[in-house]
């Protein structure tokens, strides 16, 4: 594979992870990740079904209108 083609892939790829991290389509790794890494685990991580229903209703719970 030629360098001009790897670059160009490699780029792809920082893209769609910059992608995913600002419409928040990564939170349930990043959560992973800090759950393995954090000194105050407490026990197994959430599935991906569990955490994205809480995060679901952490986003609309509340108000959610300005008036």
């Amino acid at each position: 594979m030629g360098r001009g083609l790897r670059a160009m892939i490699q780029g792809c790829g920082r893209l769609w992870a910059s992608f995913r991290s600002l419409t928040g389509d990564d939170a349930y790794e990043r959560y992973l990740e800090a759950c393995l890494t954090s000194p105050h685990n407490e026990g197994l991580p959430v599935s991906r079904r569990e955490f994205q229903a809480a995060r679901v209703a952490r986003r609309w719970s509340g108000i959610t209108r300005c008036c």
